[in-house]
């Protein structure tokens, strides 16, 4: 699963990082083909957190990801390489920002932000601050990071206040 998302969203950092010009209504065409292309691949509302769980659907879809999301999305970051070459980067910006806008507005972004267990972010939350915690503990252990502490902003946080906010 993790896999997956990783491969998704460094497509997606390459495809911005490519894009950085052009005509709004282009970007928004572009950012509509890209999505297409992970349709195409397989990426659609049936796709469920239990299905990415299990482990013969991730190396399925993540074995069709890899094989046709590429050759999809080579052409369109090569024509919109040729579209922002001759501009300036000020319009390049534009464009980049245009670009991201059409890809949130996508029906993949959709998808994706479906798949987000919202109501388990307090979990995660907590979880994240635990690791925080317990790093300030291992950090402190050692005088060697003392001068680290004056950035530390959990230091007033102790594990039993922490407990209790998850509760």
């Amino acid at each position: 699963m993790k896999n997956i998302f990783y491969f998704i969203t460094a497509v997606s950092i390459a495809i911005a990082l490519s894009a950085c010009g052009g005509v709004e209504a282009d970007a928004a065409d572009h950012a509509k083909e890209m999505c297409e292309c992970l349709q195409d691949a397989g990426l659609d509302n049936s796709i469920s957190i239990s299905k990415l769980q299990d482990r013969g659907f991730q190396r399925d879809l993540e074995r069709k990801m890899e094989k046709t999301v590429p050759k999809c999305l080579l052409p369109i970051v090569k024509e919109m390489e040729e579209e922002i070459s001759d501009l300036s980067k000020n319009d390049k910006k534009e464009y980049t920002k245009a670009f991201l806008k059409a890809c949130i507005d996508t029906e993949c972004t959709d998808i994706g932000l479906d798949l987000i267990p919202y109501d388990l972010l307090g979990l995660g939350l907590g979880e994240a601050e635990s690791v925080i915690n317990d790093q300030r503990r291992y950090r402190n252990e050692y005088d060697e990071y003392d001068e680290y502490d004056e950035y530390d902003e959990y230091d007033e946080y102790e594990r039993d206040d922490l407990e209790d906010l998850f509760r």
